[in-house]
């Protein structure tokens, strides 16, 4: 995979310098000269938690970028008011990842059950 490609990848959730470095081997002029480039040709963004692709660096058709309370959401078909309530329930956890998706084969109740369950299995670990 081309350096390029690799930074872009793995910006699909922000990713700092320190870490951009780790994953491309790249020296710090090189990657700097690297991101600068990304960024002027508007395939990333430089946002307080790092670097993270933008719709035109290759996000699939209809997704968007938001940041929340330092939170990273990469979505599509779901309203920004959802995914402010969805912050609210995860602010207080650190160093997570979650991909969540849904089609019309996932009734919304077990979604929600799925969601409710990852929540209280994460607070129990964490109690």
């Amino acid at each position: 995979m081309r350096t390029r490609d690799k930074i872009l990848e793995e910006c699909r959730v922000p990713k700092t310098f320190k870490e951009l470095k780790g994953v491309t081997g790249l020296s710090d002029a090189g990657l700097s000269k690297a991101l600068k480039a990304l960024v002027k040709e508007g395939l990333l963004t430089k946002t307080d938690m790092g670097y993270v692709i933008t719709e035109r660096g290759g996000l699939s058709s209809g997704e968007r970028t938001l940041v929340i309370g330092g939170m990273s959401f990469v979505y599509r078909g779901v309203n920004e008011e959802t995914l402010r309530k969805i912050a609210e329930l995860l602010k207080g956890m650190e160093d997570f990842h979650i991909c969540v998706g849904r089609t019309n084969l996932v009734p919304n109740d077990e979604l929600k059950e799925v969601l409710l369950l990852a929540l209280d299995t994460q607070r129990g670990r964490e109690g």
